[in-house]
């Protein structure tokens, strides 16, 4: 049984703390970016709405250009998050793969080593004349 000070467990309470902590704060980042996303989204279909509307062509050729940018930027967002999740995984993995490769190749040379040497008598060889119909 492992006893620890009261000062080491609460610094292992806080750092597990704050590892929560920094992934709830970066969800709350996330969802205030989702809805800053929308709110400019809905503002500009509806002022696209109402130029059309009320027929204004300059300005609502001006609003779906600008949403058809913030929808592309959206998009680049999107995408390079997902790709990062993807790196970050497959560095993982890699990562995870060396690690069984290197602990295989130790067991390997160990049961190398551990095995004794057989004896010649069973690797000699008898030269002898093959005999082919050619």
């Amino acid at each position: 049984m492992v006893v620890l000070d009261v000062a080491k467990e609460s610094i292992i309470d806080e750092v597990t703390l704050s590892l929560e902590s920094e992934s709830l704060q970066e969800e709350r980042r996330r969802t205030g970016r989702y809805l800053a996303a929308g709110i400019v989204i809905f503002l500009v279909g509806l002022g696209l709405y109402h130029a059309v509307v009320y027929g204004s062509t300059r300005l609502s050729a001006l609003l779906g250009a600008s949403l058809i940018m913030f929808l592309y930027l959206l998009w680049l967002l999107y995408a390079s998050q997902r790709k990062k999740k993807l790196l970050k995984s497959n560095e993982l993995a890699l990562q995870q793969r060396i690690e069984e490769v290197i602990v295989k190749t130790t067991k390997s040379s160990e049961n190398l080593v551990e095995k004794e040497p057989q004896s010649d008598k069973n690797n000699f060889q008898a030269f002898g004349r093959s005999y082919s119909i050619a």
